[in-house]
């Protein structure tokens, strides 16, 4: 057994893969010779399960990893854990990671990660066993009921110290939006957080490119669309498609229409109609594409494609550097990124993200088809025939930031509900943020507002484990039991009898209208080919990232047939 010594705290090393296996990767530090776990959780300062899968498909033992950060050891015990999150490394790099609570001041702002949530506070570790706690009513610009379902164990995140007790060993840090802007951390450059979610895709040593395979149809691309066949569910249309090849004619690529791209056609999308799109966005195969046919995006796109795409890229590149903000149209949003057109700058199809390290909220709530922003481009790919192979940008994908308002900063979600909205004998519907041994957190859909169904509460039944009858993510109809406005504890019961205390038929029809009042549509199903499918309840599940092996961006029954053929840009 070789043991840790002459490695330090956020020290910067790189290591060995030696096997990956379920949450832990084994990995051999270089030069020492050191074993290593590196979690599956500090692999990016991205959580969602999707792209998490992405990069442990490409781990092999062999590969190096040349970004890593010591962040605990023990001599004794003779292990160390090590993390690449981007956020964290950029500390060390920087000095700004602390060990310990004498390395603080009140007023720092310094990044840390999630060690563990409960219903009261968010505990964040830093380096060694270095922990502070940042409560409820400072984790977010509005009220919360509980900060399970909020945050997530191993995420990422930006603190601002407000109270240490060096007596006591006890640091206070708030995750207010307000209270730690990135622009505070002057090593972590604007755009970073999208830019290292498409860098981390990135294949290992051996694998094929995934830009070389994208590059069979090119994000932005003009396309024709042939229509085959169309259905709509739920309000979604969508089509699946073959793309002509010059090497193979036999590749085919899955296209979807949402439903909105479709009614900004005068004549709607129809059956055996031959369109114009604009690619918006590939999975990581290359065989499934989102689609843009909005008529003035299009025809747009085509009068002003006579441009050399090296040019626009020149163009592009003095925006940045002058950093401006531009007008930018969105088109479509996923579940970690937001899909926009830029109409000044030729309708380039760029990509901003859809979360921050303090705000993993759905971001469906927040933006919408056609919503016009505020971006600023913070990073523009090498032209493809400028044989840059050293380039850092996966599938030359504009990257842009979006200029929030500070109102939005605080991410309060116009038109949620707060528990003054609720009362006592209220049907809900919600989702289950989080399980426990004593009952299961429920987070009421369109609100902000979370509490306990103890496990009395769940079943007619004796329940001896809650985690085999519920699970995290899972949507559920609860009654509101109690309500503490003096706590702002709220208690919700799940088994018949709770909802006959109240008079409540569980299968009334009402149902349908409580939906349409409270519960907001899940665009993440309406994506259907949507490269992140997760949400952010499955961000904590990682766990489970082996099992998940499923195709991404697959297309479900509200689809439409299409075949598509690049046009050539003149």
């Amino acid at each position: 057994n070789v043991f840790p010594i002459g490695v330090q705290l956020g020290e910067l090393v790189k290591g060995n893969i030696i096997r990956v296996k379920e949450e832990i990767i084994t990995l051999s530090l270089e030069p020492s010779q050191i074993h290593a776990n590196l979690n599956i959780g500090h692999l990016s300062d991205h959580l969602s399960s999707t792209h998490l899968l992405n990069i442990v498909k490409s781990l092999k033992p062999g590969y190096m990893l040349n970004d890593l950060i010591i962040i605990s050891k023990s001599d004794e015990r003779g292990f160390v854990n090590v993390s690449n999150k981007h956020l964290l490394i950029e500390a060390a790099k920087n000095g700004k990671l602390p060990k310990s609570i004498q390395e603080v001041e009140v007023g720092d702002v310094i990044p840390g990660y999630v060690k563990s949530i409960t219903d009261y506070a968010v505990f964040i570790g830093f380096l060694g066993g270095f922990t502070a706690r940042a409560m409820r009513h400072t984790i977010a610009d509005h009220y919360v009921a509980s900060p399970v379902g909020l945050f997530y164990p191993h995420q990422s995140v930006i603190c601002r110290v407000i109270s240490v007790d060096t007596e006591n060993s006890r640091c206070e840090v708030s995750l207010k939006l307000s209270d730690t802007p990135v622009t505070a951390l002057p090593y972590i450059l604007q755009g970073d957080f999208i830019r290292t979610y498409f860098n981390e895709l990135i294949p290992q040593d051996g694998q094929t490119s995934l830009s070389t395979i994208e590059k069979k149809v090119n994000i932005g691309e003009v396309v024709k669309c042939k229509v085959n066949k169309q259905i709509s569910e739920r309000g979604v249309s969508g089509f699946k498609g073959n793309v002509l090849l010059e090497d193979n004619m036999d590749v085919k690529i899955k296209g979807f229409i949402h439903e909105y791209q479709a009614n900004c056609r005068d004549e709607g999308v129809n059956e055996n109609d031959l369109l114009y799109g604009i690619v918006l966005d590939l999975d990581m195969k290359g065989k499934q594409a989102d689609l843009a046919v909005r008529p003035e995006l299009v025809d747009k796109f085509k009068i002003q494609s006579n441009k050399p795409i090296n040019n626009k890229y020149k163009e592009l590149k003095k925006v940045s550097k002058k950093g401006i903000a531009v007008d930018a149209i969105i088109e479509l949003v996923k579940d970690d990124y937001i899909i926009v057109s830029l109409p000044e700058q030729w309708n380039t199809i760029a990509f901003a993200a859809a979360k921050s390290y303090n705000n993993r909220t759905q971001p469906f709530m927040r933006y919408s088809f056609g919503q016009k922003v505020k971006v600023q481009i913070v990073h523009v790919p090498q032209h493809k025939n400028d044989n840059n192979v050293n380039d850092s940008n996966v599938i030359d994908r504009v990257l842009v930031a979006l200029q929030q308002a500070a109102d939005q900063e605080k991410f309060m979600i116009s038109g949620t509900k707060s528990i003054e909205d609720f009362s006592p004998g209220q049907k809900i519907k919600g989702t289950i943020t989080a399980v426990e041994k004593y009952g299961v957190f429920i987070k009421i859909n369109n609100s902000s507002v979370s509490g306990l169904c103890h496990i009395s509460k769940l079943s007619e039944d004796f329940v001896k484990d809650v985690s085999a009858l519920y699970k995290t993510g899972q949507h559920v109809t609860a009654v509101v039991l109690n309500i503490d406005f003096t706590t702002q504890k709220v208690a919700f019961g799940i088994k018949n009898s709770c909802f006959k205390e109240y008079g409540i038929d569980l299968l009334d029809e009402s149902d349908q209208d409580m939906d349409d009042d409270m519960e907001v549509e899940d665009d993440a199903e309406k994506s259907n080919l949507q490269m992140e499918i997760d949400s952010d309840d499955q961000e904590s599940q990682v766990s489970d990232i082996n099992e998940s092996d499923n195709e991404m961006m697959e297309v479900n029954n509200n689809s439409q047939e299409v075949e598509i053929t690049p046009l050539p840009i003149s």
